[in-house]
């Protein structure tokens, strides 16, 4: 995980990659460590954890279309 966040501070940093390659690069990345990390520091990977899984998978499926609508609610209305 510190290699995928060293990967993702080089590619800004060094100004090599154009800023269309960069911005989906570290979005993708952002999404492994995500991943890696529910895995290996909140113990997902482990036996009889089913309540404790079920419950963030349910979370991230309301999460996801809730912050999707409010981005949209907020691109259309200006304040």
């Amino acid at each position: 995980m510190i290699f995928i966040t060293l990967l993702a501070f080089l590619a800004v940093g060094s100004d090599v990659f154009p800023q269309n390659f960069v911005i989906p690069f570290i979005l993708l990345l952002a999404a492994v460590q995500f991943f890696l990390q529910l895995f290996y520091f909140m113990h997902l990977k482990d036996k009889n954890h089913a309540w404790p899984n079920a419950f963030m998978v349910a979370g991230i499926f309301v999460a996801t279309p809730t912050l999707i609508a409010l981005s949209l609610l907020l691109g259309v209305v200006k304040y």
